[in-house]
C-alpha cells in the first residue's frame, strides 16, 4: 500500500484571524470582547493578581454584562474558591483583603492603559 503525502501547506485554506493588540490599538471594543470570548469562553482562566489592592485601585474585570460571578483564591495552598458576584459600580472586597471591579471593556482598557491617570 503506498499512501501520498502533501508536504506544502495550503495557505489558501488559512483564515486570517484578527490580532487583540490590533483590535485594542483600534478601539474596536466588540472584536476584542468576541476574541477573549473565543480564546476563553467562559473566562476561567486564572489571573495572577497584584500583591497590594484597595478599593481606590482594585483587580479590575472586564465584561459586557451588567454582573458576573467571580472566584478569588485567596492562597497559594488554599483548596477552596471564594466566589463572589460583581456588579458594576462600586468595587467589592473579597474575605482575603483583595479589591475587585467590574467594569465595561471601554473603561478597562482605557484605565490599564492610562494608569497615571487615576
Amino acid at each position: 500500500m503506498v499512501r501520498a503525502i502533501l508536504s506544502t501547506p495550503h495557505f489558501r485554506f488559512i483564515a486570517v484571524f484578527p490580532i487583540l493588540t490590533e483590535a485594542v490599538k483600534n478601539k474596536d471594543y466588540n472584536l476584542i470582547a468576541h476574541l477573549i470570548e473565543t480564546q476563553d469562553p467562559y473566562e476561567i482562566k486564572r489571573v495572577k493578581m497584584p500583591v497590594m489592592t484597595s478599593a481606590s485601585s482594585p483587580n479590575l474585570v472586564a465584561s459586557d454584562a451588567s454582573s458576573r460571578m467571580i472566584g478569588c483564591v485567596c492562597e497559594p495552598v488554599a483548596d477552596a474558591i471564594n466566589w463572589m458576584e460583581l456588579v458594576k459600580g462600586d468595587p467589592v472586597k473579597c474575605y482575603c483583603g483583595h479589591w475587585f471591579q467590574l467594569v465595561s471593556y471601554e473603561e478597562y482598557f482605557r484605565r490599564v492603559n492610562c494608569p497615571s491617570a487615576f
